[in-house]
């Protein structure tokens, strides 16, 4: 699992979801994006670029299980 923000300096979260997702080795490694951004448009253009979740900023404790349970999905699939 990978966890990025989505505003990052010198590339956004976005660019950096693209060109994880070049990388064939990566192709199913679940991304998480982190925002402060409420934005629905901007949380549709992260999940259409192949982001798995969307959390936004501050966690809260939901949010933390939810990264949890993906996490397990993720080992329990190897």
């Amino acid at each position: 699992m990978i966890i990025s923000d989505r505003n990052m300096p010198v590339m956004d979260g976005i660019e950096f979801t693209r060109q994880i997702k070049k990388n064939p080795n990566c192709k199913f490694v679940p991304l998480v994006m982190l925002s402060n951004e409420q934005d629905e448009d901007k949380i549709s253009e992260a999940r259409k670029v192949g982001i798995s979740t969307f959390i936004s900023k501050p966690l809260n404790e939901k949010q933390l299980k939810k990264l949890r349970l993906l996490r397990r999905k993720t080992v329990s699939s190897r």
